[in-house]
């Protein structure tokens, strides 16, 4: 199984689940607000280890006390964070999100470039031949050189493309995310009008794949070959704060264990479930240790009916 190293952004959020969103100077009451490590590389980070992947963040914190506790909530999880640049004098970005059932809204600061991690992440000379390297943060020119490298080393590259068209990244993806708004904004294409020809135009990597999240109504995938769709898992809302880069988690710890399309989108939906009944973007202590408990005891298991065949 290849082992994953993601680069994305690292912050500090704070976020606040209302009921609706407040009209011109109102105040008011949510019913709990919570600070929290996130940003698109921490969470997809965080929750691709809860599904059992080897994984090494890279990413840009500041100095302060901010990014401080960034590390410290990365390594509380486990998460490999030798790839991090801390930049002294720096601040870390923050995220303030108001989030109701219906809508959410992100106030952001930028904090330290996430240039200097993939400059860090080019000059550590990482073997590439069994990685995935996931990308999720705007084109330029560190990070096209950076994909091409790993490429070219025998990786596979996934990236997150968000809103943004990422032409040269695209060049050599394999495996690329959106939702269904920002596929019909960036490539003028609605999810029913999706066919596999279209994957060649959009992504050229032989057997490469279009993943596109429709919240309600499930995901699905598309290559050359096939179009596969999964229903979403429907659960009581919290707050809906880092879902995708969860679908994403979920579903690149099933690619990377060569499980069928289908199944892939099955297990990001599953992850994608899990983020939207927390408030917070990412797993937690608590929950990586009983997924830890939970595999060391499904492996037991398999053990033991093994030594009994």
């Amino acid at each position: 199984m290849r082992s994953l190293v993601v680069v994305g952004n690292v912050k500090y959020d704070t976020l606040a689940a209302i009921e609706r969103m407040p009209r011109r100077h109102e105040k008011l009451r949510s019913g709990e607000i919570v600070a929290s490590l996130g940003g698109s590389g921490a969470n997809t980070a965080a929750w691709l280890h809860y599904w059992g992947c080897e994984v090494v963040l890279g990413g840009a914190v500041g100095g302060d006390r901010d990014g401080r506790q960034c590390i410290e909530d990365l390594q509380a999880q486990d998460i490999d964070c030798s790839l991090m640049a801390v930049v002294d004098g720096a601040s870390t970005g923050r995220g303030v999100c108001l989030s109701t059932p219906r809508e959410k809204r992100i106030i952001t600061t930028s904090g330290p470039s996430i240039e200097l991690a993939l400059d860090g992440l080019r000059g550590a000379k990482l073997d590439w031949s069994n990685r995935v390297l996931h990308v999720s943060c705007k084109e330029s020119p560190e990070l096209i050189a950076t994909c091409r490298q790993a490429s070219a080393g025998g990786a596979l590259v996934s990236a997150e493309l968000g809103g943004r068209s990422l032409p040269a990244v695209r060049e050599v993806a394999s495996l690329a995310f959106m939702n269904h708004d920002e596929l019909q904004r960036v490539f003028g294409v609605r999810p029913e009008e999706l066919t596999t020809e279209h994957v060649a135009q959009f992504l050229p990597q032989p057997d490469a794949r279009l993943v596109v999240t429709m919240g309600r109504g499930g995901a699905m995938c598309v290559s050359a070959r096939e179009i596969s769709h999964a229903p979403s898992v429907h659960v009581p809302l919290v707050e809906r704060t880092g879902a995708g880069d969860a679908f994403n988690a979920g579903f690149l710890s099933a690619w990377v264990r060569g499980l069928s399309d289908h199944e892939c989108l099955t297990q990001g939906n599953k992850s994608s479930s899990l983020v939207l009944g927390l408030l917070g973007a990412q797993p937690g202590v608590e929950m990586m240790a009983r997924a830890e408990s939970e595999r060391a005891q499904a492996g037991a298991e398999r053990a033991h009916a093994e030594a009994a065949a």
